[in-house]
């Protein structure tokens, strides 16, 4: 489903709006979602660290965000249950030689390819194929 948020700086609504006006009935519909057998799958654009608790409470299981948001933090400290869409580096990975785009993608792997902490990789349409293999080649050796 999509449903902004927020903007390129801030959130919409303070956290205390959006437990009062939003969660519960967003919180209806992802139950009735997870009845019918399906995760929830939340897009919501804006900058919306403050509102990771509240994008939990409202019941979705991933947040599809824009990558103005710091995944690196909202990952490792902000949730333990939220599955997000990440990108792997910016639109400047697929200018990089080969080196320094596998030494990206190897930060990448070592911080977001976790067994316990799945994610969805993220901008895979503008992402040049050699980037998406190295990723997919490291992910694959981490994993076995």
């Amino acid at each position: 489903m999509h449903d902004d948020w927020g903007a390129q700086h801030s959130p919409f609504f303070n956290v205390k709006v959006v437990r009062e006006m939003i969660v519960p009935h967003m919180k209806r519909l992802t139950d009735h979602i997870h009845s019918l057998g399906y995760n929830a799958d939340l897009h919501s654009c804006g900058k919306l660290l403050g509102l990771v608790k509240c994008i939990e409470e409202a019941g979705w299981d991933e947040w599809d965000g824009m990558v103005i948001n710091d995944f690196h933090d909202a990952y490792n400290n902000l949730t333990n249950h939220l599955i997000m869409r990440i990108t792997c580096g910016d639109e400047s990975i697929n200018k990089m030689d080969d080196e320094e785009m596998k030494k990206t993608v190897t930060e990448f792997i070592n911080e977001f390819c976790r067994r316990d902490r799945p994610i969805i990789l993220g901008n895979l349409s503008t992402t040049r194929p050699e980037v998406i293999f190295e990723i997919y080649r490291q992910s694959r050796q981490k994993l076995g």
